[in-house]
């Protein structure tokens, strides 16, 4: 969990650090979206470049959580079924030695 927690630190600090000094850098880029071609600054595409990132990221990572919950959702129905039959059988059974 340390090793987590200084990675993210480390990553909060890089991206900080970039961002520092692209927001220093004045220099215009010319930057071409699928349709729209323009000009930002240098801080901007990395602005819109982790925006954009995180987002993607985010998505990703909620359709695997998502499909994750309901597969354990199935699973927790099934083990409950499948003890609801073991519970029959094993009162049939009980059933059928007290009337033999």
């Amino acid at each position: 969990m340390l090793k987590f927690w200084i990675f993210v630190i480390i990553a909060a600090a890089l991206a900080v650090l970039g961002l520092c000094l692209g927001s220093a850098n004045d220099a215009r880029v010319a930057f071409d979206f699928l349709f729209v071609k323009t000009e930002l600054t240098l801080a901007q595409v990395f602005v819109y470049g982790a925006a954009f990132g995180l987002a993607i990221g985010l998505i990703l990572c909620l359709t695997v959580y998502l499909r994750v919950r309901v597969r354990l959702s199935q699973s927790r129905r099934e083990t409950r079924q499948a003890v609801k039959r073991e519970q029959a059988l094993l009162a049939k059974s009980a059933t059928a030695e007290n009337q033999g």
